[in-house]
């Protein structure tokens, strides 16, 4: 009982390691190293094993850099089709096969090549949708360690319609935490990269109200219509 315990924290660590946006490469081969033949083949193997073939950039990430001695010291730049950056007046930089942990030494590699000794610090930003029940809902970028609390600031705040009991985060068309998840990590300060966050998910508040009480709205509205239509046309009858 107790190693079966322990080989499902094992693998629950493995799942974490395996999903946080700033995994390092070795705390990713280390991960996939440990998990058993059996899950070689699962669907957080094959991520894992994509993230280190291919890294973590993909068209229209965002990234921010700050070059000391620079005449626009600080910039933010876009991922480009060609999975590159490109360094206004200096250089494009090559994000193939990197991972968010290994942005700033790619950098400052690239960089080497034009400049002596540059001091660099890059940060990769996931860009996330907040909607629903915002002040100003749409599509925000962020450090992976904001605390997701701390997102509702960019698009305004939250409405006084907005009900974080029926708040979800989506992943496409899945849901990856829940309301009753969501609550804990919210009041812990939980950060993007602690949430396995990633660009495109979206965070959907809800509304209080809605359900039968819109449906009743909608009725007494199709009612209404429905008797300003028979009272027309008794007036025009006559």
């Amino acid at each position: 009982m107790i190693g079966l315990i322990a080989a499902n924290h094992l693998g629950a660590q493995q799942s974490l390691t395996g999903r946080r946006s700033q995994a390092t490469r070795k705390e990713l081969e280390a991960a996939l190293a440990g998990m058993p033949a059996a899950q070689q083949n699962s669907t957080e193997a094959q991520m894992i094993k994509d993230r280190l073939a291919h890294g973590d950039f993909k068209v229209g990430d965002r990234v921010t850099l700050y070059i000391e001695g620079e005449a626009k010291p600080v910039d933010t730049l876009t991922v480009t089709p060609a999975q590159t950056v490109v360094i206004p007046g200096l250089a494009e930089v090559n994000l193939q096969g990197v991972l968010r942990s290994e942005l700033e030494d790619q950098v400052v590699a690239q960089l080497r090549k034009y400049l002596r000794n540059p001091v660099v610090r890059a940060q990769a930003l996931i860009r996330i949708g907040l909607l629903g029940e915002f002040r100003n809902p749409g599509y925000y970028s962020f450090p992976a360690e904001t605390p997701l609390n701390d997102t509702f600031v960019a698009a305004g705040g939250l409405s006084n319609n907005s009900d974080l009991s029926k708040t979800t985060m989506r992943r496409g068309d899945d849901i990856i935490w829940h309301p009753e998840e969501l609550k804990p990590q919210l009041a812990a300060g939980a950060t993007l990269d602690q949430m396995d966050l990633q660009s495109g998910d979206v965070l959907k508040v809800g509304s209080h109200g809605g359900g039968a009480l819109s449906a009743l709205q909608i009725a007494s509205l199709a009612i209404g219509v429905t008797l300003g239509v028979i009272t027309l046309v008794a007036v025009l009858g006559k």
